[in-house]
């Protein structure tokens, strides 16, 4: 009979990642599918590609708050980026995060 080795204590399914901009908590999706669609495409980021990730980050109703919020396009991207870099684990410590080039 083949082994089996029960790992479900060593994975994390009930917290999820978030971020914080005022006085609002924003849940970012930290699945592992998601940020492997998202990874390859932050080599040339373009406002539609930065636009998907961030739809892909964000449910819906925190999308709708996000944008409620009138962000200028330096602090959208912000937003992204700080997400992308918490999940992919970089979000450790307070720092400041890049900013895509979009020409």
């Amino acid at each position: 009979m083949a082994k089996i080795i029960d790992i479900t204590d060593k994975l994390n399914f009930d917290e999820k990642p978030k971020i914080k901009i005022k006085d609002k908590t924003f849940e970012v999706n930290d699945s592992a599918v998601t940020m492997l669609k998202i990874l390859p495409s932050l080599d040339d980021v373009t406002p539609t590609k930065l636009y998907k990730i961030f739809e892909m980050l964000f449910d819906e109703k925190d999308r709708k708050a996000i944008e409620k919020m009138k962000l200028n396009f330096t602090d959208f991207s912000q937003v992204i980026m700080s997400a992308v870099e918490l999940v992919a684990g970089n979000g450790e410590e307070q720092g400041e995060t890049v900013t895509p080039a979009t020409t």
